[in-house]
């Protein structure tokens, strides 16, 4: 038997965890992403970074090392990250080696292709 996963809910919930600045609660939510149809997908990117980047970049870096095939069909997902890499080294480093990634080794892949970039424009 399969779980139906109401969007609407899910939604209005993780509207509520952004709003109170609950990372726990966000990435339980995030964590089904791939669960549900197109639209909601991109409801919740959009909900996402349209909060506070200190607080969606650890996450969108979670979404990224964890879901990291479904963030290959949102190629914005990856150029944020490179935005923000150059943007906000510090919060970025900080969710580097925060508990919520598990294979570094991806996000480190960003920071490299921001480099390249920042030195092709020098």
């Amino acid at each position: 038997m399969q779980n139906s996963i109401n969007t609407k809910d899910m939604i209005d919930a993780f509207k509520l965890s952004l709003e109170e600045n609950d990372p726990i609660k966000a990435r339980v939510i995030l964590s089904y992403i791939e669960e549900v149809d197109n639209k909601t997908q991109y409801r919740l990117l959009f909900e996402l970074v349209r909060s506070d980047v200190s607080f969606h970049l650890p996450l969108l870096m979670y979404l990224m090392d964890q879901h990291h095939t479904f963030c290959r069909q949102y190629e914005i997902i990856e150029e944020t990250l490179i935005s923000y890499a150059f943007d906000y080294p510090d919060i970025f480093a900080d969710a580097l080696h925060s508990d919520m990634i598990k294979n570094p080794q991806i996000l480190i892949e960003i920071v490299e292709k921001a480099e390249t970039i920042k030195n092709e424009t020098l």
